[in-house]
């Protein structure tokens, strides 16, 4: 995905909407070919999430969009039960739909607060300090 930026776009155009009843949309925080990451407020949990809304060729039949749907759905779970296992694996709180016309499959995620590996390689640079090797690197 994209590193967010100031006035990222809002493609699906639910900043400011409330889905599947308890996420508040606040902002767009990245994009890329497949998706956009949302930042949302979970009403129940008051806690922030990330939604992660997937892109969907619009011209898919009825039976396409169902076994993607599917596909995603198993990957939800694949991912609840990797969580589960690790903590250094992000951990979903739901799968859904959004609320409007278009088909657009999310996943609710925990939000994590952190820089990027990429962010961390150049703030090291900046301050003159040594690269980051690459078993250093894996580990982050």
């Amino acid at each position: 995905m994209a590193e967010p930026s100031e006035g990222q776009a809002d493609p699906f155009e639910i900043v400011g909407t409330v889905q599947a009843k308890v996420f508040h949309v606040e902002r767009a925080v990245a994009e890329g070919g497949f998706g956009v990451v949302y930042r949302a407020q979970h009403d129940v949990f008051r806690s922030p999430v990330a939604l992660k809304c997937l892109k969907l060729p619009d011209n898919l039949t009825k039976e396409q969009q169902s076994e993607f749907l599917e596909r995603f759905r198993s990957e939800a779970e694949l991912l609840f039960r990797l969580s589960a296992a690790l903590p250094e694996v992000v951990r979903p709180l739901q799968f859904g739909v959004l609320d409007g016309n278009r088909l657009v499959p999310f996943l609710a995620l925990e939000w994590l607060e952190g820089e990027t590996l990429d962010r961390y390689v150049q703030t090291r640079a900046r301050a003159g300090k040594p690269p980051v090797g690459v078993s250093h690197a894996l580990e982050l």
